[in-house]
């Protein structure tokens, strides 16, 4: 008896890597990004100076 290669769909391979629990430092890597994203938007928001600054470029 021989041994078939085992063979799936792409969207059936893409589900399951799109379903795995990612790695705890990637995920805390993601919720500091999220931090300073929220930081900076609530100094823009108070900064005149700095609305100004990221608008001229």
């Amino acid at each position: 008896m021989r041994a078939r290669p085992r063979t799936a769909s792409t969207e059936a391979l893409l589900r399951r890597f799109a379903s795995e629990t990612t790695h705890p430092a990637y995920a805390a890597m993601l919720e500091v990004g999220r931090a300073q994203r929220t930081i900076f938007l609530a100094r823009w928001l108070r900064d005149r100076d700095l609305q100004r600054e990221s608008v001229s470029g």
